[in-house]
């Protein structure tokens, strides 16, 4: 049960994000490792989704694409998958 003294996260101005631009957080942003990934990004696209093609990903060996936050309520999602 938690404490009756703990302190809550800082908000507004007092957060450490306040002063970031607007982008995905690799903490907070939702992702699904999918694979095989064309297929995943065919199948989001089947679903209305407009996800682009997959391409490399920043992590060495895996490919990714995102389905755009606009689409999926504020918060996109990126499909991933890693090679080998």
């Amino acid at each position: 049960m938690p404490s009756s003294n703990s302190t809550s996260p800082p908000v507004g101005d007092a957060s450490p994000l306040a002063g970031r631009p607007a982008a995905l957080l690799p903490v907070a942003a939702p992702g699904m490792v999918a694979g095989p990934l064309d297929a995943a990004a065919a199948l989001a696209r089947e679903r209305g989704f407009s996800c682009p093609p997959p391409s490399p990903g920043v992590i060495p060996g895996t490919r990714r694409t995102t389905i755009p936050a606009a689409e999926l309520g504020g918060v996109a999602m990126q499909l991933l998958e890693y090679a080998g």
